[in-house]
């Protein structure tokens, strides 16, 4: 068994391997020691509802000595930080406790809404206030959860449920304040990954249990449901990893960054839901739920980015390994269309050749798709958060003969350029590639070379601009030493995804913080909610200006400039003048949910109604004929002889026939060819 480690040796290794590898930190300054308290504090308190204004300020100014508490193994600030927090905690608790005693005021319907905002910290003196509207609108969340299937407000059951939601709240309390009491752990990881985001945000660090699930479910011979999870920029818990082949990949109806809200495990024949709190609380719960299950089924209740809450029933079952795994179909019935999505760019990572990686599967894929004859190829990379760099530079070389697809950056300041060496490309036709603000990393180094090389159009919105790229390290100090390897490390240190490196275009610009920008633009008023992207997040780093010139000769087929007219018009076209009207009003609507209720029948109709308008639009609007998308004649035999593949493939196919922006991109796909055929 490996030795015990204390939280200042650590953060002492951590910082070790931060200072010895990261690719610009070098140096432990102030800036960097008060940004751990900024992102400390704001994963204990994301609400703002336990530390005061001047709690705060006297935080901020104590963060200087993290500076050598981390060198000197001492925990002074953390301590401090700990004290004040658990007194906070307490304090919430004991006022909960009180105001629940009785039943919380549901009407006021003189002021039914305030603009009010738990953003910034509140002085001390109006803390107690700032608590009792966080708990009234606390209450009204569980309400609603109580409600969701009703169209109107139970009248007759809202006494009886105003009280089981009290009681779901102080358990809640309860249950956080009793395992942050006795877990220092809890208090401990989020420091210890306070200390590894503010070099930036995707310099992570996670301790030795989230690594074994890691681990766990990239084996091949396991069974498992297929899916990893950890916390967004909000410390929500959300799945951070859909492994190809799996349930959770197959069913199409998960994306990564989906909010897990609920799990439901079977017990006795019976389905039993449990909710999933926020941070390392919420981690810790859904560890222990899966660790000891076995049954086959699970079911996951998540929110999608579009505020669309889902419940997917997932099975567990050992991975695909046919090359399969890429999703693709034909669309059209003249004229035929390739489309595929790819939403992780994943590789090998087991030893075992496992699946060869997202290139090779996806140049099988075009190969299958081009015996059908198809004219123009579709290539969605909307809502793929990225993976390996490897895999992209080979994917882009699908599409090339040769050349250059990026530069890299190391810790040297040196520039190395990464090409496609292999000579000789698979479709050399009409390509379109989507993109959105959720297209990252691996997706934007696909975008950009290929933009570049002038081999295809790039459709969307503009994507999220992370142009780094991680390693996962451990952070035993003997490894970081070169003494012991990932495997061999003493695993209670944790484990570090560091960055190591910054990536450039060919055309000497960078992705970072800028992301790529589509050559024709969907109409904001497609999307329900507003995007994140790299530049908004604490820490983001500065891309220096590349000193290396590219040589690259780029092809000038597309006939963008009339594309981009067809664009404009297409889109000012009665049918799409009225879709964009019904997505701004809903877009409004989500705008009021932003809102603090102070009357909860105001409160319940605001968000019935802006359920009831989404699921109206999602229900009823199918843009794309189902007899348009069929399977790929290859493809269609296995599915013959396999149900369950022929039932998630069906599932996608209707899935696609909702998707107005597909929709447009066939269409414009269409106009492109008729303009290659005049």
């Amino acid at each position: 068994m490996a030795q015990e480690v204390s939280v200042e040796n650590k953060a002492k290794a951590l910082q070790f391997r931060i200072l010895s590898q990261h690719v610009q930190t070098k140096t432990w300054n102030d800036t960097l020691s008060k940004r751990v308290n900024s992102i400390f504090i704001d994963f204990l308190d994301p609400n703002r509802i336990y530390f005061s204004q001047e709690q705060i300020t006297a935080l901020n100014e104590k963060a200087g000595s993290i500076s050598t508490d981390i060198p000197d193994r001492k925990t002074v600030y953390l301590d401090e930080v700990r004290s004040i927090y658990i007194s906070e905690l307490k304090a919430y608790q004991t006022l909960l406790a009180s105001e629940t005693q009785k039943a919380i005021s549901l009407k006021n319907e003189k002021t039914p809404k305030i603009t009010y905002s738990f953003e910034k910290f509140c002085p001390a003196s109006q803390l107690k206030e700032r608590r009792k509207l966080y708990i009234q609108n606390q209450l009204f969340d569980e309400l609603f959860e109580l409600h969701e299937n009703k169209e109107v407000v139970p009248t007759t059951e809202l006494a009886k449920d105003e009280e089981t939601a009290r009681k779901k709240l102080t358990t809640r309390q309860d249950l956080l304040t009793t395992m942050i009491i006795k877990d220092s752990n809890i208090i401990d990881d989020y420091y210890l990954n306070s200390i590894a985001q503010s070099v930036d945000p995707h310099t992570l660090y996670f301790t030795e249990s989230l690594m074994r699930s890691f681990k766990s479910e990239l084996s091949v011979e396991q069974e498992r449901f297929g899916f990893n999870y950890g916390l967004n920029a909000e410390n929500k818990v959300v799945l951070k990893k859909l492994f190809p082949g799996s349930s959770a990949w197959l069913s199409g109806k998960l994306k990564e960054n989906d909010i897990l809200k609920e799990v439901g495990l079977k017990q006795n024949q019976e389905w039993k839901f449990t909710e999933i709190s926020d941070g390392l609380i919420g981690l810790n719960e859904l560890e222990n739920l899966l660790k000891s299950y076995s049954e086959k089924e699970i079911q996951l209740v998540v929110a999608h980015e579009n505020n669309v809450t889902e419940k997917v029933l997932l099975l567990k079952t050992k991975i695909y390994n046919d090359n399969e795994l890429v999703k693709n179909v034909i669309l059209g019935n003249k004229e035929k269309l390739g489309y595929i999505q790819l939403s992780d760019f994943y590789t090998d990572m087991t030893g075992f050749n496992f699946g060869n990686g997202c290139a090779n599967d996806l140049a099988k894929c075009i190969l299958k798709l081009k015996k059908d004859s198809i004219q123009g190829l579709i290539l969605d990379l909307r809502g793929n958060g990225g993976g390996s760099l490897k895999e992209a530079i080979e994917l882009t070389g699908i599409f090339i003969d040769y050349g250059p697809v990026l530069a890299y950056l190391d810790r040297s300041g040196t520039f190395a350029t990464l090409k496609d060496a292999n000579r000789g490309l698979i479709y050399d036709g009409p390509l379109m590639i989507l993109i959105d603000e959720e297209s990252a990393s691996a997706s934007e180094i696909v975008a950009g070379a290929l933009q570049d090389h002038g081999k295809a159009l790039i459709v969307g919105k503009n994507s999220f601009g992370k142009a780094t790229s991680q390693q996962i390290l451990a952070t035993d100090p003997l490894a970081a030493i070169g003494g012991a390897n990932l495997d061999a490390s003493n695993e209670n240190f944790g484990f570090v995804n560091l960055t190591e490196g910054i990536l450039y275009r060919i055309n000497s610009e960078t992705n970072q913080q800028k992301g790529i920008q589509p050559d024709i633009l969907f109409p904001n008023a497609l999307r329900f909610g507003e995007g994140e992207f790299e530049k908004e997040l604490p820490a983001a780093l500065v891309a220096p200006p590349m000193t290396k010139k590219l040589t690259y000769t780029p092809s000038l087929s597309i006939p963008k400039g009339a594309l981009v007219t067809w664009s404009e018009n297409y889109f000012k076209t009665p049918g799409m003048i009225s879709e964009l009207a019904k997505r701004q009003s809903i877009r409004q609507i989500i705008a009021e949910v932003e809102y603090v209720f102070l009357d909860y029948n105001t409160y319940f109709s605001t968000l019935k109604r802006l359920e009831n308008e989404i699921k109206e639009l999602l229900d009823e609007s199918i843009y794309i004929d189902k007899s348009m998308i069929q399977s790929n004649s290859f493809d269609q035999k296995l599915y013959d002889q396999n149900q369950l593949l022929s039932t998630f493939q069906s599932d996608f196919q209707d899935q696609l026939s909702n998707d107005i922006e597909l929709k447009f991109a066939m269409d414009l796909m269409n106009q492109w060819i008729t303009i290659i055929n005049k």
